[in-house]
């Protein structure tokens, strides 16, 4: 359901339910310096940026406003 509507919401499922965000998610939000993609704590790629290239973001909305985009490989 979340394909169809474009929600990528982990927390909300086609029922109405809800879960609690794990303590994971308290991460800070990642960029990585050379590609200016930014990845979220539950996003495979977010332990692979190197630490030299790591920006960290206190959300998605800053990491946007300064230029970098979602990763496509997240879930």
């Amino acid at each position: 359901m979340e394909r169809v509507q474009g929600n990528r919401n982990l927390f909300v499922f086609p029922d109405g339910a809800r879960v609690a965000p794990s303590a994971t998610l308290n991460a800070p939000i990642i960029g990585n310096r050379r590609s200016t993609i930014y990845h979220r704590p539950d996003c495979p790629g977010y332990d692979a940026v190197s630490s030299q290239n790591r920006v960290p973001f206190t959300s998605e909305a800053a990491a946007q406003a300064a230029g970098y985009r979602l990763a496509g490989n997240g879930p």
